[in-house]
């Protein structure tokens, strides 16, 4: 992207912006497999467990599911921060410091 005039900024700016979206697309999979893990897994030990199972009442934690979200989307933005710090901070060839 440098090559074809992108700056270091924008540049920051795009790979800040898929780290972002690559988080979300990340926890909305997460939630929606979970999901489906969870009620498919319930219904097996209820088909197949002497007494019933478990009971078949969707019950979410929403308070540790946040938290879950909270800690996963923080950290995709940290892991993505260092690198493009680096990049739009980064020394150009003369030894000049180019902030763009």
């Amino acid at each position: 992207m440098r090559a074809i005039g992108m700056t270091r900024g924008q540049l920051g700016r795009l790979l800040l912006g898929e780290a972002l979206m690559t988080g979300i697309c990340g926890i909305m999979l997460s939630l929606l497999s979970g999901f489906c893990i969870g009620w498919t897994f319930t219904g097996w030990t209820r088909a197949w467990m002497m007494f019933g199972g478990l009971p078949i009442s969707l019950s979410i934690p929403w308070l540790t599911l946040l938290k879950g979200i909270c800690f996963a989307f923080i950290l995709c933005v940290l892991m993505a921060a260092l690198p493009i710090i680096w990049l739009v901070h980064k020394q150009d060839e003369n030894g000049g410091l180019t902030v763009i």
